[in-house]
């Protein structure tokens, strides 16, 4: 865009951007995650960007919120290497409603980062082996909630013997395994007793699903930078149409927003444009890998001392930033921070 514009014509784009953001959440009762439609709406917020690159400072867009864009935070995609690709599974624990305290006062949200190619294709054997040694099939998905109540195809663990084979595999797994644990969790009592029942700035959503989001992605993007400027897509366990509009609806703000800590560019320069969802039944090794250790995290994040069972296997797993700090880049607690001594 040129400087010579009026600002008449400026505030007219303006507008024009705005009813495009007003198209995008208006989609959130039925959005199905059809690419083409989302990919159109994120080329239109290219154009719009590129159209105001040479506007003034003080002209920024509305829901930036005035946070300027520097060169040093373009993207560095000039380099003819390629990529290395990640995928991140998320799966929750507890119940999103930010009022209802139980079966736990807060909510999860846990991603397992995994490399695509190897890693991936390594663990979806590990699975399958262990599957058929301790089940006797391989198309049974790992529900942690089966596995610790015994139901189901997960019966057999009344059987001491079996049950402490069964662990014992599970165990070597979760240790021996390469991935990466991005995790936050919303404790919904001091939430609501700081915030009541709204966001807690005009930067973040109010819905604890979504809030977890914006804090994993955020950690998500530094880890992705500093390990090969990576692409990546985001894969989650379909909760109902309701639930997966909604999550799909606040990731594509990402898209076309960003965060208070991080452009959409930089967004749009890491992840695909949208959420990938599968049910448990897919039998999706990632998400069958966060299924299992995201309880384990949600209680650490809720009992800050004392053992838990499990995290001495999962704890070396949560990104530490590259700078030993795991309670700021891996485990997100909100709005309480997470301290050391949880690791």
């Amino acid at each position: 865009m040129s400087s010579s514009l009026t600002l008449a014509e400026q505030l007219t784009k303006e507008a024009e951007y705005e009813r495009l953001l007003a198209q995008a959440r208006s989609l959130q009762p039925h959005l199905q995650g059809d690419q083409q439609l989302l990919l159109g709406m994120i080329t239109a917020c290219r154009e719009r960007q590129a159209s105001l690159t040479t506007e003034p400072r003080w002209f920024r867009w509305r829901h930036r919120r005035n946070r300027s864009w520097t060169p040093e935070h373009e993207a560095k995609d000039g380099s003819d290497a390629i990529r290395p690709s990640y995928t991140l599974y998320l799966d929750e624990t507890g119940v999103t409603k930010m009022d209802a305290y139980k079966p736990t006062p807060g909510f999860t949200l846990c991603g397992v980062l995994l490399k695509e190619g190897a890693e991936t294709e390594a663990l979806t054997n590990t699975l399958r082996e262990f599957k058929l040694t301790h089940i006797g099939r391989d198309d049974v998905p790992l529900h942690w909630h089966h596995i610790r109540h015994k139901k189901g195809d997960f019966g057999f663990l009344g059987d001491s013997q079996r049950s402490n084979r069964f662990y014992a595999s599970l165990h070597d797994i979760l240790a021996n395994t390469d991935f990466i644990i991005i995790a936050a969790t919303v404790q919904k009592q001091d939430y609501q007793a700081q915030f009541g029942s709204g966001p807690a700035d005009s930067f973040l959503p109010a819905l604890p699903y979504s809030l977890c989001l914006n804090f994993v992605i955020e950690r998500f993007l530094h880890f992705l930078w500093n390990h090969g400027q990576a692409s990546a897509r985001v894969v989650a366990e379909s909760r109902g149409r309701s639930e997966n509009s909604q999550l799909q609806m606040e990731y594509l703000r990402l898209q076309l927003e960003g965060t208070q800590y991080i452009s959409e560019k930089w967004i749009r320069y890491h992840l695909r444009p949208v959420i990938k969802f599968h049910r448990k039944e897919d039998c999706i090794p990632g998400l069958e890998l966060a299924d299992v250790v995201s309880p384990v995290t949600a209680t650490r994040s809720r009992l800050r001392e004392g053992k838990v069972k499990r995290w001495d296997l999962v704890k070396s797993k949560v990104y530490d930033g590259g700078e030993g700090r795991p309670e700021s880049y891996g485990l997100k607690i909100f709005p309480i921070a997470a301290t050391g001594d949880m690791f």
